[in-house]
């Protein structure tokens, strides 16, 4: 009888070598690299990087910019932050000032005051803390996140505890999958500061434990416990409401114009 033949061995999967230990780069001056690869990147000012960045930690000042992928450990910058590749960030991110990445974004954590961009899905393995405009093409997952601001996810929100503010005009989610949701709303003619403008949210559904919602537009949520806030609508709802305010809508509403005449 022959033996059975042997099966074939697959090649170990390609893991980048770790950056070299004790080395340190520093930038100034809006100071151009083909690539970094060091253990400490220090930057003043700026700097614009044509490859890839691997660091163990990064800090600094200025617009970073990077034409392939992002690979590091802590990051903490003032300024811009922009990647063309995807981004994998191990350790706590902290950047004061926009940050645009043009493909899939991985974090441990982040605290981003400034606007976020995401081109592609973003998962987090920490909270994440947004202020300002965020916009996610693609799903959002993360234990935790807390916003003010506009936020836009054009796949599935997947957080456990979702609490923010909303402000500044519309945002729009798919779906929100969570254990407690809080989402309040500021901004308007009453507004302080005063030039703000209303936040609101329009999602498809909502599914939680725990929901408080307050300028949400949705098709469906579901809950075991329902607060409706002021300016909610919502056409079909499913769970127990302990609160609805007077202005919340349940069922479908008809956004057909009055007549010409008809308003005051």
């Amino acid at each position: 009888m022959s033996a059975p033949a042997a099966s074939p061995v697959r090649p170990a999967p390609d893991v980048p070598a770790p950056p070299p230990e004790g080395e340190i780069v520093e930038s100034s001056g809006s100071a151009r690299h083909d690539r970094i690869s060091v253990s400490s990147w220090r930057v003043e000012g700026g700097a614009s990087v044509v490859g890839d960045v691997e660091a163990g930690t990064v800090q600094g000042t200025g617009l970073v910019s990077v034409g392939g992928k992002w690979r590091s450990g802590t990051v903490h910058l003032t300024g811009q932050l922009e990647v063309y590749g995807t981004t994998d960030i191990r350790g706590p991110l902290t950047l004061t000032g926009p940050a645009r990445f043009h493909g899939p974004v991985t974090l441990a954590g982040a605290t981003v005051r400034g606007g976020l961009d995401a081109g592609g899905p973003l998962t987090a393995m920490g909270p994440l803390h947004f202020t300002g405009s965020t916009q996610i093409r693609g799903a959002l997952t993360a234990p935790s996140l807390q916003f003010e601001g506009t936020l836009r996810v054009d796949g599935d929100l997947v957080v456990p505890q979702v609490n923010g503010t909303l402000v500044g005009g519309p945002s729009k989610v798919s779906r929100i999958l969570a254990t407690e949701v809080e989402l309040t709303r500021a901004g308007g003619l009453f507004s302080f500061p005063p030039g703000k403008a209303a936040g609101s949210l329009q999602v498809i559904r909502i599914e939680a434990h725990y929901v408080s919602l307050e300028g949400v537009r949705a098709e469906y949520v579901r809950a075991d416990e329902i607060r409706l806030g002021a300016g909610c609508q919502v056409q079909h709802l499913d769970g127990k409401v302990l609160e609805q305010h007077r202005s919340a809508r349940v069922g479908y509403v008809s956004e057909t114009p009055a007549p010409q005449g008809m308003t005051r």
